[in-house]
């Protein structure tokens, strides 16, 4: 027979443990690394297989001169786009951010691969980033998805199929803004739809390389150097301190 103290004790247990059984997973953690959620990955669609805190290959994360423990990575598919699909609804995250290049240091392929990435927050486009090649300076990409239920990372190969090994170092949802990391500057000439700093365009003329502008075929631009990032000088023998080299 019971006691009134087991029944009230009983009782009170299950008020206490109700409201924490119906907390979605995730939404009292501050971050969450899609390497560590396979469980949130809905539709997909890329070459050989997804790498949960790995390259697609199984190998570290290596980008640039970069290195990851965390982060998720996928191939380009040889027609058509690369993809893979992530829902998030039950996290109640404000922020994604990753660094997207492509991978270095593999055993299986020659120093080779160009990608385009992009990021969909319910069918939106908020982040594209231009054609990323071997070895070259990745793209920081954070973007807010407050509210959004399905993130899709995407990778285009931009008409070749060789060694377009995707990565997205660190990849994450956060309810905070995460700091921007040491390498990344914060100036992107790709996002044309930023205002240009007043001070740059204010007056009777402005300096084309202090401009944020577009490029169309995948190569680092060169501000106020050649492009073996060397000081421009003119045929003249004077030093020409703001030009635009490619």
């Amino acid at each position: 027979m019971k006691t009134l103290f087991s029944i009230v004790a009983t009782a009170l247990c299950a008020a206490l443990l109700i409201p924490f059984a119906a907390l979605p997973a995730g939404a009292d953690e501050e971050v969450v690394y899609l390497g560590d959620r396979r469980d949130l990955m809905r539709p997909r669609d890329y070459e050989d297989q997804i790498g949960w805190n790995t390259a697609h290959s199984g190998e570290k994360i290596t980008v640039w001169d970069l290195s990851f423990e965390k982060g998720i990575g996928f191939h380009c598919r040889q027609s058509g786009l690369a993809y893979v699909e992530f829902d998030i609804s039950s996290l109640d995250m404000n922020w994604f951010c990753a660094t997207a290049g492509v991978l270095k240091d593999a055993t299986y392929y020659i120093s080779e691969g160009s990608i385009a990435f992009r990021v969909y927050g319910d069918g939106k486009l908020p982040a594209s980033t231009p054609v990323i090649k071997w070895n070259k300076k990745p793209a920081y990409i954070c973007e807010p998805v407050t509210g959004v239920k399905t993130l899709r990372l995407e990778e285009d190969n931009a008409g070749s199929y060789v060694c377009d090994a995707g990565v997205w170092g660190g990849a994450m949802l956060s309810k905070n803004e995460p700091e921007a990391p040491e390498w990344y500057t914060g100036f992107d000439p790709n996002n044309t739809d930023k205002p240009q700093e007043e001070k740059n365009v204010s007056g009777d003329f402005a300096y084309i390389s202090d401009l944020y502008f577009k490029t169309y075929t995948g190569e680092a631009e060169c501000r106020d150097c050649n492009t073996a990032g060397e000081m421009i000088v003119t045929p003249g023998g004077k030093n020409s301190p703001k030009r635009v080299s490619r």
